[in-house]
């Protein structure tokens, strides 16, 4: 059986983020969301044009908390959320999040 997440636990998680980067995506356009650390130059290509995330820095929940309406909009579209265009940005950030960071909780 799985303890459940406790408030604490969940807070702590927030601050165990991994940093990410957009790459190509396989066979087509757009591009997909992976670990920094996963990056293979042998086998990924960055993704530069048109991207909502600055590939100067790594996607953190600071980063992600910059970003406008309408990158988050195409960040979410990118990762096939299913959301309300017209909610307001800081819905349309949480939701993001939520999609794209893994909180891990822990000891």
């Amino acid at each position: 059986m799985v303890a459940p997440f406790l408030r604490s636990d969940r807070k702590e998680a927030k601050d165990m983020q991994t940093p990410t980067i957009s790459i190509k995506q396989d066979g087509g356009d757009g591009y997909c969301v992976i670990n920094e650390a996963d990056f293979d130059p042998d086998k990924h290509e960055l993704f530069e044009a048109g991207t909502a995330v600055n590939l100067e820095e790594p996607l953190t929940r600071e980063v992600l908390a910059k970003m406008k309406k309408a990158d988050v909009i195409d960040l979410l579209e990118a990762h096939d959320a299913v959301f309300d265009k017209a909610a307001v940005v800081a819905e349309l950030r949480d939701l993001a999040a939520s999609v794209i960071f893994v909180d891990i909780g822990g000891e």
